[in-house]
């Protein structure tokens, strides 16, 4: 309660609950207020603290860095917002790069692994045989 209980009038006062400053979410368990970490001005769409300028959540991981460690093959943007795939690789940066063999193949894309076909745009059914593999 953002409102000091020990402060009886203005406690009786409060019609509806509010989070304490830079503490978040439906149940306000999702603490921002780590100066260093975070910028204490809300979450993002995965509910995690928002990153302070220049770092970012590299994929699936739980604190706020200027680093792509989880995803071999990536590297920061050049705005520092979050990881891409790093030169000479290609794919989804949340997901896998992978080194493209321009003697073999003149693809400039990689299809997520739902779907398949030169353009991707063949979608894979859960029931193929090989799908999702």
């Amino acid at each position: 309660m953002k409102t000091d209980p020990k402060d009886g009038d203005k406690a009786l006062a409060v019609t509806t609950c509010t989070c304490k400053d830079k503490v978040f979410g439906v149940a306000c368990t999702i603490d921002c207020s780590d100066d260093k970490k975070f910028k204490g001005d809300g979450i993002n769409a995965d509910k995690k603290c928002n990153c302070l300028k220049d770092t970012f959540y590299d994929s699936g991981a739980s604190v706020c860095a200027a680093t792509c460690k989880e995803i071999t093959n990536t590297s920061p943007k050049t705005d520092k917002t979050g990881c891409e795939c790093s030169t000479g690789y290609l794919g989804d940066a949340k997901t896998g790069c992978k080194k493209c063999d321009t003697a073999k193949a003149a693809a400039n894309c990689l299809c997520k692994a739902t779907h398949s076909g030169d353009d991707c745009g063949t979608e894979k059914k859960a029931d193929d045989a090989n799908a999702f593999i």
